[in-house]
């Protein structure tokens, strides 16, 4: 059977097409567009008119691939934007309108659970306590795991586009700015930071994303093989591309061929965010997995 799945997140729709066999599923197309669907709205919980418009084109445009390809089954997911938007049940019913495809909104909790269940198809997780992290436009999604077992999931309304609107950092974020956002988090994350105290998490895996983007780039200078679906990266390297990408310009990360323009954005933020993290979990090993919702999606279809 031929499936198609839209992943329809706050800056990104994806959409993934794939033949699903027996216990498996062989990807044939995926693509991706920056709609930036929270942009001026996320903090107020609506969708700008301009980022409705948007949102609705990339969902056309994706509906002709998908025809294309004649799939058999499509599987649209929306999560934070338009779950948390006073006007996403308009959305939701122009989409339909337009292009007959139905939008299934899922909660914080499901839209972590289907995160896990992507990326542990790229580990073989040990006995041991691992954190999963999906950094987003519109929330974060934190899973605790041992042993392919879910122990603890939590989405958090703390995804880039958020603070970035609450905090408008400046063009080369300043200390101040930064320090703001770190004291925001810790407030935001106190009970999350008892929770992994209690677990003893030490590594961590980040589900695609912007995750794709910082081994990319460490790649330009370091040998990663970045031929698979799972790849460690070096501590010490991420600190070396945090402090180039803190210091960095929205001109000079746009003039980095490895940081997409939607990226540039909003990856000052996520790299705060992230290194508060590790510091504040004292996290030793780092990887980044290829899979994320959507091929989780994929992997919950094949287990129905």
């Amino acid at each position: 059977m031929r499936i198609a799945v839209i992943d329809l997140g706050t800056n990104i729709f994806n959409l993934l097409i794939a033949d699903v066999l027996i216990d498996k599923f062989n990807i044939i197309y995926k693509d991706k567009i920056p709609v930036r669907l929270g942009e001026n709205g996320i903090t107020k919980n609506i969708i700008s008119e301009k980022a409705f418009e948007r949102g609705v084109s990339g969902i056309e445009k994706f509906n002709e691939i998908i025809k294309k390809y004649n799939c058999e089954l499509v599987r649209v997911i929306a999560t934070s934007a338009i779950r948390n938007a006073n006007n996403g049940t308009n959305f939701i019913d122009d989409v339909f309108v337009k292009t007959n495809i139905k939008i299934e909104v899922i909660d914080g909790n499901k839209e972590a659970e289907l995160i896990f269940e992507g990326v542990k198809n790229t580990i073989n997780f040990e006995n041991e306590n691992v954190l999963t992290l999906d950094i987003g436009g519109g929330s974060n999604e934190f899973i605790i795991s041992k042993n392919n077992n879910i122990l603890f999931r939590q989405s958090y309304n703390l995804g880039m586009s958020r603070l970035i609107e609450m905090f408008n950092p400046e063009d080369v974020i300043s200390l101040e700015t930064k320090s703001k956002i770190e004291a925001y988090l810790k407030n935001e994350l106190t009970d999350f930071f008892k929770i992994c105290a209690n677990y003893k998490v030490e590594k961590l895996i980040g589900a695609s994303g912007v995750f794709n983007t910082i081994t990319s780039i460490i790649s330009t200078k370091k040998q990663y093989n970045t031929n698979t679906n799972l790849i460690k990266i070096d501590i010490d390297d991420f600190y070396s591309l945090y402090n180039q990408i803190i210091n960095s310009s929205y001109k000079e990360r746009l003039a980095n061929k490895e940081i997409s323009t939607y990226r540039a954005e909003m990856i000052v933020v996520t790299m705060v965010f992230l290194k508060f993290i590790l510091e504040n979990l004292k996290i030793v090993t780092l990887y980044q997995s290829e899979y994320s919702l959507k091929e989780g999606v994929m992997y919950s279809m094949i287990k129905k």
